[in-house]
C-alpha cells in the first residue's frame, strides 16, 4: 500500500515517470498503464490502493480475532497447569507458602504472561510491517534509507541502553508487590 503512494503522486501531478523513482515503481507504472490503457494513472492507482487497504483491514481483524483467542486458551491452559500442580504439591509445602502469593500467580501473573505474549505476537506482525516499509523504502532510494537507519539504530541503542535495567528492577518490584498484596488481602478475608 505504501509503494503505490509515488504512482499516485505522480498520476496527480500528470506526470509520465517520475524522475529518480526506481525502476520497481516505473514498472508498477507501467502494468498498471498497460491494464488501463488510455486513461490516466489516477483511477487505477486509486483502486489499486483501495484494494490493498480493505484487504489490509480484513486481515488486520481476522488476526486479531485470532490473537485474543489464541492468548484467552493459553491462560486457561497455564491457570489450568498451576492449579494442577498446587493439587499435587506436598501438603506441608503448600501450607508454608503464602496463599496470597500462590492465588497471585494462578490469576495476576498468568494474565501478565498472556499479555506479554500478546504483545509479542504483535511486535512480530509489525516487526514484518516495518519490514515491508524498509524494503519498499530501499526500493525508493537506498541511500536516504541508510542514512535514516544509521541514525535510527543509534537513537534507539541509546534508549535501549538507559532503559534496560530500570525496567527489570521496576518488573521484579512489581511482582513482589502483587504477591504480598494478594497474600495480605488473602488473610484478611480469612481473619
Amino acid at each position: 500500500g505504501v509503494g503505490l503512494i509515488v504512482p499516485l503522486i505522480a498520476a496527480l501531478i500528470g506526470v509520465g515517470e517520475v524522475p529518480g523513482a526506481g525502476p520497481v515503481v516505473e514498472w508498477v507504472q507501467s502494468v498498471l498503464s498497460q491494464i488501463w490503457p488510455g486513461q490516466g494513472l489516477l483511477i487505477p492507482v486509486c483502486a489499486v490502493i483501495a484494494a490493498v487497504y480493505a484487504f489490509k483491514m480484513g486481515v488486520t481483524v481476522l488476526a486479531s480475532y485470532l490473537s485474543h483467542a489464541f492468548v484467552l486458551q493459553l491462560r486457561a491452559r497455564w491457570m489450568s497447569d498451576m492449579l494442577e500442580r498446587y493439587l499435587w504439591w506436598d501438603y506441608k509445602s503448600l501450607l508454608l507458602q503464602p496463599r496470597g502469593a500462590l492465588i497471585n500467580n494462578v490469576t495476576n501473573e498468568t494474565n501478565n504472561a498472556t499479555k506479554a505474549v500478546k504483545f509479542a505476537v504483535m511486535y512480530v506482525s509489525r516487526l514484518l510491517v516495518a519490514g515491508a516499509i524498509y524494503a519498499m523504502m530501499l526500493v525508493v532510494n537506498w541511500r536516504i534509507t541508510l542514512v535514516l537507519t544509521a541514525l535510527g539504530a543509534s537513537i534507539a541503542g541509546l534508549f535501549w541502553a538507559a532503559s534496560q535495567r530500570y525496567s527489570l528492577a521496576v518488573g521484579r518490584r512489581s511482582l513482589h508487590l502483587n504477591q504480598t498484596l494478594a497474600s495480605q488481602a488473602e488473610e484478611a478475608l480469612r481473619a
